[in-house]
């Protein structure tokens, strides 16, 4: 029996699902025999085993429980009959974007500190293209089996009997699909899933200067909300967002002029006051600085006439 090497698929968190086709496969129905491909992935999983599942040129023996993922176009089938109870579930759906594909040490489970890298996400001024990946194992036996079988028997019957919002609803069960093998590939591996104390109080942080950002938070106002030090808060900002807590303050300012430019008629010196800036002189330098234009000129460049 010829098999493949592990392989993992990075599925981002932006990814759009979209279910196809549902199927429940059992014994050895005519269709077994038949080479299959079809433009979508595909994931399965065996209800009752074995299952001899040839994909290109590996043969595969899946037993129950398992799950397996295939790619666009792959062809399979069956290589060797199995018994009239044995099964399995298939979905196939849309991902966009795609699921990259590699292997575990290309795309090794990172520690806590590593997968908050990207944490500039955590910022209302961050941008998207920043979002954490899932990591999924082309074949895998989960822990949470039956937990797992339950989410695919109620995709497959919400596709089978459709009613309204059935697509929605089946997307979103197959999103808590991958989300638990994905958790489950971190409990086998023993992967530590918890952040760091330092972490939490930085979102904390963010979250206080997201509502406040207009009344000028200083030291005292941030200690007694945090309890914390001000030096702490500040080491803490700069290390996970890059930057100090005044920039910040200074960008959701600005964020807040650009949105007042574009869909109001405010001229810039009510703008600068409404945003936290009592000189509208230091608001229009600190505005092309951020955004290499004054505000005038923003608001001409979008649509709205006045200053």
């Amino acid at each position: 029996m010829q098999n493949q090497p592990d392989i993992w698929f990075r599925m981002s968190r932006l990814c759009r699902l979209d279910v196809k086709w549902t199927g429940y496969h059992q014994g050895n129905a005519p269709l077994a025999s038949y080479e299959h491909s079809n433009p979508y992935y595909e994931i399965l999983m065996v209800t009752e085993g074995p299952i001899y599942l040839k994909s290109e040129d590996a043969e595969l023996e899946l037993v129950s429980g398992e799950c397996y993922l295939l790619t666009p176009w792959e062809r399979h089938t069956a290589w060797r009959l199995t018994h009239e109870h044995a099964g399995f579930f298939w979905v196939q759906f849309f991902a966009t974007p795609g699921l990259t594909p590699g292997t575990p040490d290309e795309m090794p489970l990172a520690e806590p500190e590593s997968w908050l890298d990207k944490s500039r996400q955590e910022l209302r001024t961050g941008q998207d293209e920043e979002a954490e990946h899932l990591l999924l194992p082309r074949r895998f036996q989960p822990v949470r089996r039956y937990e797992l079988l339950n989410l695919f028997e109620k995709l497959h019957g919400e596709m089978e009997h459709p009613r309204g919002y059935f697509r929605y609803r089946s997307s979103l069960l197959l999103g808590q699909i991958f989300h638990l093998i994905a958790e489950d590939l971190l409990s086998k591996e023993n992967f530590q899933t918890s952040v760091p104390a330092a972490f939490l109080a930085y979102r904390q942080l963010v979250n206080l200067l997201n509502e406040s950002y207009n009344t000028e938070p200083d030291r005292a106002f941030i200690e007694s909300q945090l309890n914390r030090k001000y030096e702490y808060l500040c080491h803490i900002f700069k290390k996970y967002s890059g930057m100090s807590i005044f920039t910040y303050i200074h960008q959701l300012r600005i964020q807040r002029a650009q949105y007042l430019l574009m869909n109001s008629e405010l001229p810039v010196n009510r703008i600068s006051e409404s945003v936290g800036f009592s000189d509208p002189y230091y608001f229009s330098r600190l505005f092309k600085r951020f955004t290499h234009c004054s505000p005038s000129d923003f608001r001409k460049q979008n649509g709205q006439i006045g200053n």
